[in-house]
């Protein structure tokens, strides 16, 4: 049983261990009786037609505990070198339920159950409880930290378009304060450039549609061209843009 943090980049799962530190796979499958522990494997394809996984396992009664381990993976999703990877301290084993103390870091198991150790129930849970505490846990609080500050930026985008949006409608900047909770001088130093920008790009949609058609005074062909392009969506409102603008600028003189 393995745990996943919430980004995904982080999976948990406990192994046994054995005297000499190699570490088992704690899987179970391919035929290998429950007492035995995958050590290692390879795959055998010398006969094409009958290609074969052979696992190497050492006794389960010779693990002498567990360990949690971590497969780490980077931002993009690739797995960190092994020697990056998070281990917890061994977790002893111990030759009786009356010895255990799993929070402790001792736990018991019958050689049958070594591998199944953390499958479930309170041990589970505990083992689940501590990868979270010792590893995981700073890594999903800094995932949160990401995503939040995510989306605290496209509220901030939001906020901006509408501030432009509605200096352009007509709002003064006491409309824009009173909206926002802040003092006048503050909203206005704020978003001054907000609205220049936004002028900025109708400014230049204007331009390209008038340019595009190279109107000369009393062309009256290319006037009616010029209505028609005008009148397109995108152009239509960028003049409209800017003429609540120049009517906002007046507005804030009075």
């Amino acid at each position: 049983m393995g745990w996943m943090t919430e980004d995904g980049l982080h999976e948990g799962y406990v192994v046994p261990v054995f005297a000499d530190g190699v570490r088992g796979a704690g899987i179970s499958g391919g035929g290998i009786p429950d007492d035995q522990v995958i050590v290692g494997s390879h795959y055998d394809d010398s006969d094409p037609s009958r290609p074969t996984t052979h696992y190497e396992t050492r006794p389960a009664a010779e693990a002498i505990g567990w360990c949690i381990a971590c497969a780490c993976r980077d931002r993009s999703g690739l797995l960190l070198d092994p020697e990056k990877q998070w281990v917890s301290a061994l977790l002893a084993r111990v030759p009786s339920r009356s010895l255990e103390d799993v929070s402790g870091g001792r736990i018991y198991a019958a050689d049958e159950d070594v591998i199944y150790v953390a499958d479930g129930g309170e041990v589970e849970e505990q083992l689940r409880r501590r990868w979270t505490t010792e590893h995981a846990g700073g890594r999903e609080a800094l995932a949160r930290v990401v995503a939040a500050q995510e989306r605290v930026r496209q509220a901030e985008h939001e906020l901006d378009a509408a501030v432009a949006e509605a200096r352009a409608s007509g709002a003064v900047w006491e409309d824009i304060a009173v909206a926002t909770g802040m003092k006048r001088q503050s909203a206005h130093a704020r978003w001054r450039d907000v609205g220049e920008r936004e002028l900025r790009a109708a400014r230049r949609r204007v331009d390209a549609a008038i340019g595009s058609l190279g109107a000369a005074p009393g062309d009256v062909p290319q006037a009616e061209a010029m209505r028609a392009r005008l009148a397109e969506p995108d152009v239509a409102d960028a003049v409209e843009l800017l003429r609540a603008s120049a009517h906002s600028r007046r507005s804030d003189q009075d």
